[in-house]
């Protein structure tokens, strides 16, 4: 008979299989169930000075923020809708986070719906922009659209949802923030929960001999090996 070895990380992508628990190296909090989504900001313009500084921040929480006039971000189920409309700046959910200054990070969102719009993933350092990027909102799944390097221990994190040709919102699955990893090169790793099959005695066949104990009492019990 053959035998496979399969590997599974404690998590991967910020994503946690079935037969694993616990934080790895995770930033973002409640970034599943967003169950701690606060009431909402009217914010115009986005990403302008005067709009950032209308910002409130309540840390290790998530946020909301949207234009005046649009529907306040949603959250059912584990799932936050995100609204915008033809003629407004957007809506968006966001969090303050703890980073290590020189360390690079992975932000990612998963949406489970198309829209007309787009999506834009950006961290915030108090000053300036430190990493930003528009990722079409019709590409469903994990969007790895951010890769950045930390220039401060304390920024925001952004997910917006703007420029709709219609008006329509978007549903987000997950948020995660994750410190890069460097991935082992000579085995197979592409599947997606990251698990890693690694093939014994290169897939040949491995002796194997089962026995089974033959007594009536335990006392006369002959140990199989």
């Amino acid at each position: 008979m053959s035998i496979q070895l399969v590997v599974f990380p404690q998590s991967y992508n910020g994503q946690h299989n079935v037969i694993t628990s616990g934080v790895s190296n995770q930033v973002v909090a409640d970034g599943q169930l967003f169950t701690t989504a606060g009431g909402a900001v009217v914010i115009t313009p986005f990403y302008d000075p005067s709009g950032l500084a209308q910002l409130v921040v309540t840390p290790g929480f998530w946020n909301r923020a949207k234009d005046s006039g649009l529907t306040t971000p949603t959250v059912s189920g584990g799932t936050v809708t995100l609204f915008d409309e033809t003629t407004k700046w957007g809506s968006q959910i966001y969090q303050t986070v703890v980073l290590t200054p020189g360390t690079q990070y992975d932000l990612v969102c998963n949406t489970s719906t198309t829209a007309s719009g787009k999506i834009r993933l950006a961290v915030y350092d108090g000053v300036t922009f430190i990493g930003q990027q528009f990722t079409l909102a019709n590409y469903v799944g994990a969007m790895n659209a951010l890769t950045f390097t930390a220039l401060t221990s304390n920024a925001t994190v952004f997910i917006t949802y703007e420029q709709a040709t219609v008006n329509d919102s978007i549903n987000i699955e997950s948020v995660t923030l994750n410190e890069t990893g460097l991935s082992p090169t000579g085995i197979t790793n592409d599947l997606q929960d990251g698990q890693v099959i690694l093939d014994l005695y290169e897939d040949e066949d491995i002796p194997l001999t089962l026995s089974v104990d033959d007594f009536k009492n335990s006392a006369e019990k002959v140990q199989s090996y």
